[in-house]
């Protein structure tokens, strides 16, 4: 879930409350020989009150070092 408050003062004078939902799916592989994993993280939100917008294009890449 998310609340957000903005201010769009650069173009107009807009000014907003959010209120949504998030959802994180994402894809992890370690490294059988190395300390290392790689994963794909997806994140699409959606506003329920105030601006009613989709987000569907939340990606992340990432690289970790494994600690045993």
């Amino acid at each position: 879930a998310h609340i957000g408050f903005f201010d769009d003062y650069k173009w107009d004078e807009d000014q907003s409350t959010v209120l949504g939902a998030d959802l994180v799916v994402g894809l992890e592989y370690t490294f059988p020989t190395a300390p290392f994993s790689i994963g794909l993280d997806y994140k699409p939100a959606f506003n329920f009150i105030g601006d009613s917008h989709v987000w569907a294009d939340g990606i992340a890449l990432n690289l970790r070092f494994n600690i045993n």
